[in-house]
């Protein structure tokens, strides 16, 4: 009722990850025009929407923003029974609770149903190989890659600056700026976030001037440091992509990098192929690497260190390599 009183435009995000970031980073580009709530942290239930509404939501609110979270066949439904969505954005389906959802079939099925019921648009992520399954009328298309989409973001980084710049191309119009976030992922986030701004109209310099202003959600690749170490805190949750671009993020660092890891929770069977691709990385980037009890990929780790909890693995760094510069990848 009160959602109706108000009535707000309605927002609704779904993707097996990059939910919370891409939330927040539509919100930064919003707010210098509108009045947007979104829902708090990572609440992605029913119960976490509804706790938002009744306790946030305010008459002078234009635009609500709720991220979707669906964990297993036909999780989409009750959301779509309470709730009329006018923009639908889908970041990507990936191998997220997969012991839930059993096939990634069953994933692009689930999220793509929020797509499939927007009342305006549809943002979708032209990179992702289950785009195709997607039917809605009316789309936006994003792309961090060579694919023909509405909205393109090209990424560069400059060696002697430390830069990462991009070129924003939106179907023909195109603009410079750099970017703080940390992850080829959180690029694609932002292009999803960009295409949000662009169809409600935010200015193109008002988008120039708030880019590099937008950082990485707490403890998905955000950074900060402690005395001689610098920490890339990814311990939010893990996935194939996200691990990957982390692991890039670390490479970049020229003194001793250290990773914490449990390895990928939720991940199902039959992906052995990934566990390789990531062990294979981690041997080659990673000086010291510290494993949290047993991950799926802790036989092909060489050299490794195991602990039961974090904060073992963090007493052994303190007590061993105090005095050094160390970046620390906690994933």
């Amino acid at each position: 009722r009160k959602l109706k009183n108000v009535n707000p435009l309605v927002i609704g995000i779904t993707g097996s990850y990059g939910k919370t970031s891409c939330k927040k980073y539509i919100y930064e580009l919003l707010k210098s025009k509108y009045k947007v709530l979104f829902t708090q942290e990572s609440y992605n239930t029913l119960n976490g929407i509804t706790k938002t509404i009744n306790e946030h939501l305010k008459p002078y609110h234009q635009i609500v923003i709720l991220e979707i979270g669906v964990d297993s066949k036909n999780g989409m439904n009750k959301f779509l029974k309470n709730y009329n969505f006018d923009i639908s954005v889908l970041t990507c389906v990936g191998n997220q609770h997969l012991k839930t959802f059993k096939t990634k079939e069953n994933i692009m099925l689930e999220k793509i149903k929020l797509i499939n019921n927007s009342k305006l648009i549809s943002i979708i992520n032209n990179d992702d190989e289950y785009i195709k399954y997607v039917n809605a009328k009316n789309t936006l298309s994003f792309s961090t890659k060579e694919k023909e989409s509405d909205i393109k973001i090209e990424k560069s980084f400059d060696e002697i600056t430390r830069n990462k710049k991009i070129k924003i191309i939106i179907k023909g119009n195109s603009f410079s700026t750099t970017t703080n976030l940390y992850g080829d992922h959180n690029v694609s986030n932002l292009a999803c976030a960009i295409s949000v701004a662009y169809y409600l109209n935010i200015p193109f310099d008002d988008m120039i001037n708030t880019i590099p202003l937008i950082k990485n959600v707490d403890h998905r690749l955000s950074v900060f440091t402690i005395n001689h170490w610098l920490f890339i805190d990814d311990s939010y949750n893990s996935n194939y992509v996200g691990f990957k671009n982390a692991l890039i993020e670390l490479s970049y660092h020229k003194n001793m990098k250290v990773i914490i890891t449990p390895g990928i929770i939720e991940q199902g069977k039959n992906m052995k192929k990934e566990n390789e691709e990531i062990a294979k990385m981690i041997n080659r980037i990673c000086d010291i690497i510290i494993l949290i009890k047993k991950p799926t990929f802790s036989n092909l780790i060489k050299n490794h260190l195991s602990f039961n909890s974090f904060k073992e693995a963090y007493t052994y760094l303190e007590e061993n390599y105090k005095n050094q510069e160390l970046t620390i990848l906690i994933e």
